[in-house]
């Protein structure tokens, strides 16, 4: 007996990068679950990455995080919830996002699987 689960969810997402002199660049994009499981019902989810640059420091005002990512992700949440990603790509696919906190999360779901993300400029301005 098997049971095969292949699923492709989406969902809108905003980003605010924060640089560590505090200046911030705004981002729209899109994330999800691209081979895996995806099942979550009146969700809400805040995720905290790390970004990590082949090259240094991301400059603030290049909006050098815009691009696609790919990597691995799993949440599971009831009422509360935690989970974790781990993402590799950007505009010159030399940026990584690790996981500075687990993420928060409240509803009901689980997902697990490969996981991308697409952001954009938001077209708000960098601010300090």
């Amino acid at each position: 007996t098997r049971l095969n689960l292949l699923l492709h969810s989406r969902v809108d997402v905003r980003c605010d990068f924060r640089a560590s002199d505090g200046r911030r660049e705004f981002y729209t994009g899109t994330t999800g679950i691209g081979l895996g499981l995806d099942l979550n019902w009146e969700r809400q989810e805040t995720m905290i990455f790390t970004v990590l640059a082949a090259g240094g420091d991301v400059d603030v005002g290049t909006h050098a995080l815009a691009g696609n990512y790919g990597g691995g992700k799993a949440s599971i949440t009831a009422g509360g919830g935690v989970g974790a990603a781990a993402l590799i790509g950007g505009s010159t696919d030399h940026i990584a996002l690790q996981p500075f906190a687990v993420e928060h999360s409240t509803g009901l779901g689980l997902a697990a699987g490969l996981t991308w993300l697409h952001l954009k400029p938001s077209g708000a301005h960098t601010s300090k």
